[in-house]
């Protein structure tokens, strides 16, 4: 996800719902799909690794706590 400060605290909040809803339509989970994120900016940043949560509930509560990073748009690092 962009964390950069171009995209601003709006878009921002609205790339977190949308993926708070995506864990939600692929039902994470263990014996399903997992789900991963990583924030991008000056530097990218893990914020969810794949095999950390195990239900789409817990995704969605670690994607409410991920803080925009800020910085440039440097997608390609």
């Amino acid at each position: 996800m962009d964390g950069s400060w171009s995209i601003g605290k709006r878009r921002f909040k609205i790339q977190k719902d949308f993926l708070a809803e995506v864990a939600q339509v692929i039902n994470v989970g263990m014996a399903g799909p997992m789900m991963g994120i990583i924030q991008y900016g000056d530097e990218p940043v893990t914020e969810i690794s794949l095999r950390t949560y195990s239900t789409s509930r817990d995704v969605k509560s670690a994607i409410d706590k991920i803080v925009q990073k800020g910085g440039l748009s440097n997608v390609g690092e």
